[in-house]
């Protein structure tokens, strides 16, 4: 489930996510910082699959570009119950 859920949030497709059973899904970056044309955040998520409530941290790399910054790397880990 959690490739399903990378590849669904990956390119945005709340479709995808909503049929793995996701719902109320929302992130809260704690900290960010930048270095040069990187920006680094730290951060939590919050989800339901079913009844069932998950939480965890992720940490991202983005990279400052022309436009929007980009993710470049990102690390996602599930918290235990």
């Amino acid at each position: 489930m959690q490739k399903q859920f990378a590849a669904a949030y990956s390119k945005g497709d709340l479709d995808a996510m909503a049929k793995l059973g996701l719902h109320d899904y929302s992130v809260k970056r704690v900290s960010s910082r930048t270095d040069g044309g990187f920006i680094f955040d730290v951060g939590e998520w919050r989800a339901k699959v079913g009844d069932q409530p998950l939480h965890g941290y992720y940490t991202a790399i983005l990279v400052q570009g022309d436009g929007l910054p980009r993710i470049m790397e990102e690390t996602v880990a599930v918290a235990s119950p």
